[in-house]
């Protein structure tokens, strides 16, 4: 892809109807007002105590940053590749693009944060057929049994963030605030809300642009502002379709849909509707009796007639090379051994079948052979993960745990410290140290950070001879 090329694509995203241009001094007013307003909004959530002062969480949204370090947005793409096929990628077709707005260093970016915070939690609690993981998913398809005549969908909606009309956005947003908040709260929620999406601006090339439709993909709060949205514009049509016994499942990640129809006349008709909730919400994807959806690959196998039940195994995309991290890479043994583990537990999770996963699980180590990692390592690697233990890595684990943090013992990533073997050293004289918490298998943990590079040092001293008063 040619810098000409990125230009031209960067351009087209900022001068479509979504964006608007201002001037520097537009952009200097607009983050005052927005700043000035979010600090009052904040103080009247969170009032000052008897001593005058208030609660931390009033200070980081506020006084994080002050006026002068606010900065816009600098935006960058990202070409998804992926969606294309071998076809095009010979004929050199140009892939869709994404505008990616890390919102670092705004006036919105704390706000927003603390928005997510407040919100998110409650969202969570509600049923509202959205997915939390891949785990959830498989927990609420393993019960399920479908008719012969099911048709499976799996979804995508185009560009969902950037398609969310602001004022309907806004709308749905406060409607779901005021239902789950007291009024006066929910109302300020909503106008600090307000404040993050309609000040969102980006820099490109010297130019300053306002976004007018959607949210910024990067802002903290798009996640849970766009479930929001998807929940409140299709609530009515999901349990129109679920009563009346068209929809026998749903859920939905994000902008990412999977559902069963009990025929394909229910599909048809579904998605039809679906699509006239909004002119902005569009959506792609397939409807077959085997359907990948996140990294399942979900099928009516030759058993579903008998017993009603879809069949899972984990899904690859066909561009995926699986350049794993090498042998002869200086990450510590500990590292390649613990993304093994989890790249082994997740096979486990996502294969239904002892036989689908002994298929995957032999063509992992095959594509780590190639990246010369030793036999024996893998075996030990290997043996530690085991399919009977598949009802475990698919459980639902309570973030909130009566374990205490662990202790952690950081250090630099060195052939000397790896030598030393400081994980043995600190259990060995852990137990006599501590024989109540080694009792009750309390470790610490060693961390390893990244030792400085000659690159780093001689980068460092550059600079700091650069600083020096001539």
């Amino acid at each position: 892809m040619t810098s000409q090329a990125y230009e031209d694509s960067m351009l087209e995203h900022l001068n479509s109807p979504a964006f608007r241009q201002i001037s520097l001094v537009s952009f200097k007013a607009r983050i005052r007002n927005a700043y000035l307003h979010i600090r009052r909004h904040m103080g009247y959530i969170y009032p000052t105590n008897e001593k005058g002062k208030r609660p931390n969480i009033y200070r980081y949204v506020c006084e994080t940053y002050n006026l002068e370090e606010l900065q816009p947005v600098k935006p960058y793409l990202l070409f998804k590749m992926h969606k294309l096929n071998h076809t095009e990628l010979k004929d050199r077709v140009k892939p869709p693009t994404r505008l990616l707005a890390p919102c670092m260093k705004t006036v919105g970016e704390t706000a927003a944060r603390w928005v997510d915070h407040i919100v998110s939690p409650v969202y969570r609690r509600i049923d509202t057929h959205d997915l939390r993981d891949t785990p959830s998913l498989i927990r609420s398809l393993q019960p399920a049994r479908f008719p012969v005549t099911s048709t499976l969908s799996a979804k995508d909606i185009v560009a969902l963030y950037p398609s969310i009309p602001l004022f309907l956005g806004e709308v749905y947003f406060g409607n779901f605030l005021k239902r789950h908040f007291a009024l006066d709260l929910a109302d300020r929620i909503l106008k600090i809300t307000r404040l993050v999406l309609r000040n969102n601006v980006l820099r490109y090339r010297q130019s300053y642009y306002l976004q007018t439709v959607g949210t910024a993909i990067g802002n903290p709060l798009a996640v849970v502002y766009a479930n929001v949205f998807m929940y409140e514009l299709t609530r009515d049509l999901v349990q129109k379709y679920i009563a009346n016994g068209d929809l026998l499942f749903y859920r939905r990640y994000i902008d990412d849909i999977f559902s069963v129809f009990i025929n394909p006349d229910a599909h048809h008709a579904f998605w039809r509707d679906f699509e006239q909730l909004h002119p902005n919400i569009r959506v792609t994807g397939d409807n077959a009796d085997t359907v990948d959806f996140l990294d399942l690959t979900i099928s009516k196998d030759n058993f579903f007639a008998e017993n009603g039940r879809l069949r899972i195994r984990p899904y690859t995309k066909p561009f995926n090379k699986f350049l794993y991290i090498p042998w002869s890479s200086f990450h510590t043994r500990q590292s390649k051994n613990a993304w093994i583990r989890a790249e082994l537990q997740r096979i486990v999770r996502n294969s239904d079948t002892f036989e689908i996963y002994l298929e995957e699980r032999t063509m992992f180590a095959r594509r780590l052979r190639a990246r010369n990692y030793p036999h024996a390592f893998l075996t030990k690697a290997f043996l530690g993960i085991r399919y009977r233990d598949r009802s475990t890595f698919l459980a639902e684990h309570d973030s909130k745990s009566d374990r205490p943090r662990p202790l952690v013992f950081s250090t630099q990533s060195t052939p000397l410290q790896h030598a030393l073997k400081i994980s043995n050293i600190l259990r060995n004289f852990w137990t006599p140290l501590f024989p109540e918490w080694a009792a009750a298998d309390y470790y610490p943990i060693v961390s390893y950070s990244k030792a400085p590079s000659l690159w780093d040092i001689l980068r460092r001293s550059s600079r700091a001879v650069l600083d020096q008063p001539p």
